[in-house]
């Protein structure tokens, strides 16, 4: 008789995530109130039924069972905080880019060990045919990797925030954007040299931070850190005497400070805040500042040790200024040798902090629980927020900020903040209580009230001068902050936010921002990964020959209007008012040249438009002429049509997806454009159903310059509060959740 084969224990159960759930909720029952009990008993009744599987399993094999455990284990911690499974699942792409990009990675920090090692090693000659070998290999990945970004640019894109998640999870506050990349390759030349690296900037850059990631990314080893302050002294520095018990006999040792350390071990040593020393201890380590690797120093009362290779010297610092007149002035020796080895350190930039906010707020799928308000207003609008209020604290506030306040004097003089900044430090304290607060309070709760509420809190901190109080709450108030709040609950004087009076008094208009905030949906990572509040990923074209685009295709566009004569000026103010939304600056707005080109659907060569890019031609947009002049509010809803496209289309740039729909649809159906999109956005209520499933809806009716010069087609996103605007370009994917906007002939 044939031996049956025993059925596998299911794989969508992990049994290390079912013991750990089984004993967590055997510990709370005890404390769970009678009126809970139930429920407790019903989750522990499914966890044993789940347990009884891995049971039978390892009555007839327990080796095999034993596997299975150690993989769960393995697989379940991995998932903590990042579950790749469904990442590579929804992105097909990822694993390909993630192995190419840490092969990257790899070459680079296996290049910088290579010259660490022949500059401290002067018989390892036969390093350099290596390096050349890993030169080439670390060009040729380079190249490969922009090849993903030009084949697939959203996978890239999704890669990166998946890659913020992870660099958070290791380092806490450090994620390698292109801004933080830079400044480790700076300070990877700077070890180099093996001379003290003197890193400056701001309060609350990451100054610090960055000199202990830099450390143990290029060393492999953590460095010994000296926090300074006027009562540090010499002895703590380099060695200090003990007292120990030897055989039950108390003896006095000297025990290695971490300078002594450092220099006997080959490690990086920093010192923080350097110049809050007193002059005498800055003398003191002009001393050790001259030492090279090989030289001896003396450790007074505990003999001389020889620094060892890989010692080095990290100053981090805030430069003596009327913010910081506590600070000492740096000797002018020292000063000289910081000349060719200092690096300042400036704030994030509002792009890359709404990057990192979007990778703080990630769930282990790599999605995003929020409203699609709040994504593509409120987080936008607080990195503006941040980075103006940044400007004031160093005496840089933009003209349009003082001027938009009120704080711009009739000498021209701009106010300034003394004390009160908000740093991207500030922003992590501020989601991490969202997260908190979120589950706590849910659905009771917008985000746009929680923010205030947290800035409220900052704003009523009695440390801060009044003035700097006044100043970053008008700064706030001015990008949309602060309307569910009185200037008696911020502590503020009457009249203050006076300015953004429109904005505070219109009570309808703060009903419909809860609303908006409060509708929270899940984002997936494919969908967090298109958005671009701040217009700063135009698809970059190399090598695009002159004259790709001939008489002939420029034929194709009627730059003249036929029918009909002019085209509705208000067109270019709502372009310019998406534009401002989008964060775009005010230098850039001032280059737009608009220009209207009437081009029907039929005639334009997208193929051609996705290669084109001219950043003088900023400003220029096409307009179908079937659709200009139409009477929105006469067209019934159900003319409007919501059409999504066959499977097939995923994955193609938008550029084809214009070509197809204008072959397969462009018979039957009008193809609207700039003009019902204003329409729609303008009047959220008059848009059909259809249009506010949360899906992104396309009207390829119009294209228009960013701008970098390269052309981008309008969608809308929305929900019954209203749409958030967005532009991609025309390089970009097509995905699942995309839809074309139709007009019934």
């Amino acid at each position: 008789m044939k031996e049956s084969t025993p059925n596998p224990i299911p794989e969508d159960i992990n049994f290390h995530e079912v013991a750990r759930e089984r004993a967590g909720l055997r510990k709370i029952k005890k404390e769970t109130p009678e009126a809970f009990q139930d429920q407790i008993e019903i989750a522990l009744e499914e966890a044993h039924e789940k347990a009884k599987l891995f049971k039978a399993e390892r009555g007839k094999d327990k080796t095999k069972a034993k596997e299975r455990l150690k993989a769960d284990k393995e697989k379940a911690e991995s998932s903590l905080w990042l579950d790749r499974t469904k990442i590579d699942k929804e992105i097909p792409e990822f694993p390909e880019i993630d192995a190419l990009s840490t092969k990257l990675e790899d070459t680079v920090n296996f290049k910088m060990t290579l010259l660490h090692r022949k500059k401290n090693d002067p018989y390892a000659k036969t390093l350099d045919s290596i390096l050349t070998t890993v030169g080439k290999e670390k060009s040729s990945l380079e190249e490969a990797f922009e090849e993903k970004k030009r084949e697939n640019p959203l996978a890239v894109r999704a890669h990166k925030l998946v890659s913020y998640k992870e660099d958070l999870h290791k380092e806490g506050h450090i994620a390698k954007t292109p801004s933080v990349e830079k400044q480790l390759e700076e300070i990877a030349v700077r070890l180099l040299t093996g001379k003290p690296i003197f890193l400056h900037g701001p309060t609350g850059t990451g100054k610090t931070s960055l000199a202990l990631y830099a450390a143990k990314y290029f060393t492999g080893r953590s460095a010994e850190t000296v926090s300074c302050n006027p009562q540090t002294k010499v002895g703590n520095i380099l060695s200090r005497r003990s007292i120990v018990l030897e055989k039950g006999q108390p003896i006095t040792v000297d025990i290695y400070g971490p300078l002594a350390r450092a220099m006997s071990q080959g490690k990086v040593i920093i010192f923080d805040e350097f110049n809050s020393l007193e002059s005498d201890q800055m003398d003191f380590l002009k001393l050790a500042m001259l030492k090279k690797i090989g030289d001896e120093f003396d450790i007074e009362g505990n003999g001389r040790v020889t620094l060892k290779p890989g010692f080095q010297i990290i100053f981090t610092a805030n430069l003596r200024s009327p913010k910081h007149p506590e600070k000492k002035p740096i000797p002018q020796q020292m000063a000289r040798q910081f000349e060719q080895n200092n690096l300042k350190i400036n704030y994030t930039s509002k792009e890359e902090s709404y990057d990192i906010i979007l990778s703080r707020l990630m769930n282990q799928d790599g999605s995003v629980d929020m409203s699609i308000h709040d994504l593509d207003v409120t987080l936008p609008k607080l990195c503006e927020a941040m980075a103006e209020i940044q400007m004031g604290y160093t005496d840089e506030l933009s003209q349009d900020t003082a001027i938009q306040t009120g704080t711009l004097d009739a000498s021209g003089k701009k106010q300034s903040l003394e004390a009160l900044v908000m740093t991207q430090g500030s922003i992590e304290d501020i989601l991490e209580r969202w997260l908190v607060e979120k589950s706590r309070v849910k659905g009771k709760l917008s985000f746009t009230e929680f923010i205030d509420k947290r800035l409220q809190t900052t704003l009523t901190f009695d440390y801060y001068p009044l003035k700097d109080r006044v100043l970053a709450a008008k700064i706030l108030a001015s990008k949309g902050f602060l309307r569910t709040l009185s200037e008696k609950e911020l502590g503020l004087p009457a009249k203050t936010l006076d300015f953004d009076k429109a904005g505070r008094t219109d009570a309808k208009g703060l009903e419909e921002l809860r609303a908006k905030s409060g509708k929270e949906v899940r984002n997936t990572l494919t969908e967090i990964s298109k958005l671009d509040p701040f217009e700063t990923r135009g698809k970059k074209i190399k090598d695009v020959a002159s004259g790709l685009l001939g008489e002939d295709a420029n034929d194709k566009e009627k730059e003249v209007p036929e029918s009909p004569e002019s085209i509705d000026t208000p067109l270019t103010q709502f372009l310019l008012d998406t534009y401002k939304g989008w964060g775009v600056k005010q230098d850039k707005l001032d280059t737009i040249k608009w220009k209207d080109i009437i081009s029907h659907p039929a005639s334009t060569d997208y193929s051609a438009k996705m290669n084109e890019t001219d950043p003088t031609k900023y400003g220029e947009f096409l307009v179908n002429p079937d659709t200009i002049n139409i009477n929105w509010d006469s067209i019934a809803k159900n003319q409007i049509k919501v059409i999504e496209l066959p499977a097939s289309m995923n994955g193609k740039k938008l550029s084809e997806v214009a070509e197809y729909i204008k072959s397969e649809y462009g018979d039957e159906y009008k193809i609207p454009g700039l003009e019902y999109y204003k329409y729609i956005c303008e009047n959220p209520d008059k848009a059909p159903d259809s249009l506010k499933d949360g899906n992104y809806h396309f009207f390829f009716g119009s294209l228009f310059r960013g701008s970098g010069g390269g052309w981008g087609v309008l969608y809308a996103r929305g929900a019954s509060s209203g749409f958030g605007r967005r532009g991609p370009w025309l390089g970009s994917d097509w995905d699942g959740r995309d839809r074309v906007v139709l007009l019934e002939n």
